[in-house]
């Protein structure tokens, strides 16, 4: 099922196959995939303003890294330019993610434009702010120990909040726009949704009321906020990640709910290819049903590491009621995986995979 979606919204034309089209549909002849032409091709069609901001955290994730070998500063019990390190792969990620959905939008909506570029715009300037903050080794994220630092810190929380509802538009259009295949649009819609519980579960770290961290532990070192539950920021962590290794850590289920935005969408594209060699993923129904699970099981791991956040517990302190709980997940989902695959009917799909 071919919906007739483009980067513009309007009908393909014939010298224009879709990227990862069947040979007997103008794709591929030999089958094996897109030519790098048509991939490069489909990179440069996406919403500039996002791919800029893609390069430019690209390019902030490479000099940071550089960073670990030339500068010897630590900052919270970690290599000062860990922080932005780590915040620019996950915004280039995360930017290559929203302008590759942008594109099954009509690109000439000024609409469109605007979501986009408001992601764009905002997800940058934090990572400038992040980046000035190490150069004058000052925490960025809580820090409200002088005016500059403040005013840095409660601008960044204003620019999240309203990448935030930007995302939360972009969900509400999604669920409202026909998709390639029914499959592939139960991965995005749900992808959107659990990211934006992920995203908005940071905000257990700066709210006060919410009663999570230690704001008192943390007002006393002049921070407006922390990452850790039941000890204060800096202790051992887990390498890359930084997660606390002693101590629940709110980043935990940030992290796990933000990347529902990659991981459910893929996992949809996964079951459409596989479709082409295992007939019982043809039809669009059994995909959706196994989509469905896999996001509900994928929010299950979102609940799962939050309570285990909230708890004060450590992923690298993992007890055996949490070890519990992940069993019977993955026992869920195995039981309504089997459940989706063995029911039949349903007419079988004639899809290509979107570009």
């Amino acid at each position: 099922m071919d919906s007739g979606l483009s980067a513009n919204g309007g009908d393909r034309t014939p010298d224009r196959p879709r990227t990862g089209a069947s040979p007997d549909q103008g794709g591929d002849p030999t089958g094996t995939g897109p030519s790098l032409s048509s991939l490069t091709s489909a990179l440069l069609r996406l919403h500039r303003p996002l791919i800029i901001a893609a390069a430019f955290s690209a390019l902030i994730a490479v000099v940071a890294t550089i960073g670990y070998f030339v500068d010897d500063r630590t900052l919270v019990g970690v290599p000062i330019w860990h922080k932005a390190a780590k915040f620019g792969v996950s915004i280039t990620i995360y930017t290559l993610t929203i302008a590759w959905m942008l594109d099954y939008l009509p690109a000439r909506s000024r609409f469109v434009r605007t979501l986009g570029t408001i992601i764009a715009v905002g997800i940058t300037i934090e990572l400038v702010f992040i980046v000035v903050q190490i150069i004058r080794g000052q925490m960025s994220h809580f820090n409200v120990r002088t005016v500059f630092d403040a005013t840095m810190y409660y601008s960044m929380g204003g620019l999240i909040t309203a990448v935030w509802l930007t995302n939360l538009v972009l969900a509400i259009v999604l669920a409202f726009r026909r998709l390639p295949d029914r499959g592939f649009a139960a991965g995005i819609r749900w992808g959107t949704a659990i990211g934006l519980i992920g995203m908005a579960i940071a905000f257990l770290m700066a709210v006060g009321e919410l009663e999570v961290v230690d704001m008192d532990a943390a007002e006393a070192q002049g921070l407006a906020g922390a990452h850790s539950v039941g000890a204060p920021d800096g202790g051992p962590t887990m390498p890359i990640t930084g997660w606390n290794t002693e101590s629940g850590d709110i980043r935990v289920p940030h992290f796990v709910g933000l990347h529902a935005l990659q991981a459910v969408p893929l996992f949809a594209l996964g079951l459409l290819l596989l479709g082409r060699r295992w007939p019982r993923l043809r039809p669009a129904g059994t995909r959706v049903g196994l989509v469905r699970v896999f996001a509900l099981f994928w929010f299950g791991l979102v609940v799962i590491t939050t309570v285990q956040a909230i708890r004060g517990q450590s992923v690298a302190q993992t007890d055996a009621p949490t070890f519990a709980a992940l069993a019977g997940l993955l026992l869920l989902a195995g039981l309504a995986s089997w459940a989706v695959l063995a029911r039949r009917g349903g007419a079988p799909s004639t899809s290509t995979p979107p570009p």
